[in-house]
């Protein structure tokens, strides 16, 4: 547990609880062989707060021992037709409109691999692509050695591969400290100053406003608004909207710029307490 209730983020101690939760389970999409097992899984303590300087929701109760991300975890949702034309759609714009052709894509926390295959499999696209996530299963080499998968988190030693693409869809809110992925990713991109970051992460502003409680859980240990991603660390937010019926966030971030600020003074600050009426 934090033994703080100030921002992971901005560092304001102008923070209020706005949900708690006791012993709720610490995974959402582990796979377990019996009900015994399920019983029997790990449990911990889900206490929101939020910004009101940032916009920043996270779990001042959240503790990263209790998580386990191996073979067992399963976050795939390609089985809904619904979803996979969605992520076909999201593919089409990134080489279509985006033209993610004939570059390196890196894919921080790939999950079993379905976004990056079909990205890397894109007709006349030439992508090479590298997957990073501990709980990858499968083969390490596809597509003749244009598709690599490395079975562990992306880290400071990973963001040593330059790459043209990094894609992190449904991670950051996973992350309890969201600057050190960040400054990983910013390591990578740097090496190519046109490089293009895709950020897809659940929308905080969509949850409130609908009252979907059940969408705040213990593995997102943190979710972000529009509010909250303003300039990131020297990437310019060129493109922001809402996708897949409005329930997520999609920010696509470029423009490096070697004199940016630092990561903790890049964030937007813009007062979020709007949108806690629904709970309070």
């Amino acid at each position: 547990m934090r033994p703080e209730r100030s921002c992971p983020v901005c560092g304001s101690s102008d923070t209020s609880a706005f949900l708690q939760r006791s012993s709720v389970p610490v995974h959402q999409d582990v796979v377990l062989a019996s009900v015994a097992e399920a019983r029997a899984s790990g449990r911990g303590e889900l206490t929101m707060y939020a910004c009101g300087d940032c916009g920043f929701a996270f779990n001042a109760a959240f503790d990263q021992s209790l998580m386990s991300y191996g073979d067992c975890y399963d976050s795939t949702q390609t089985c809904s037709p619904e979803f996979s034309a969605y992520v076909n759609d999201l593919i089409g714009y990134l080489v279509e409109e985006r033209e993610v052709r004939n570059c390196t894509v890196v894919e921080v926390g790939c999950g079993k691999g379905e976004f990056i295959r079909r990205l890397v499999g894109y007709p006349r696209g030439n992508i090479t692509g590298y997957g990073f996530d501990p709980t990858h299963v499968g083969p390490d080499v596809e597509y003749g050695g244009r598709l690599r998968f490395e079975k562990r988190f992306y880290d400071e030693h990973a963001s040593s591969l330059p790459a043209d693409v990094v894609i992190c869809r449904h991670v950051i809110e996973h992350v309890p400290d969201p600057l050190q992925l960040l400054s990983a990713v910013r390591r990578a991109a740097e090496q190519r100053p046109n490089a293009l970051v895709c950020f897809e992460t659940p929308c905080m502003e969509w949850i409130l406003r609908h009252a979907v409680f059940w969408d705040l859980f213990y593995e997102h240990c943190c979710v972000h608004g529009t509010c909250s991603r303003g300039n990131i660390s020297g990437w310019k937010a060129d493109q922001r909207a809402a996708s897949f019926e409005h329930t997520r966030m999609l920010a696509m971030l470029s423009n490096w710029r070697s004199d940016s600020v630092p990561l903790k003074n890049g964030w937007a600050r813009s007062g979020a307490r709007r949108w806690l009426v629904p709970w309070t």
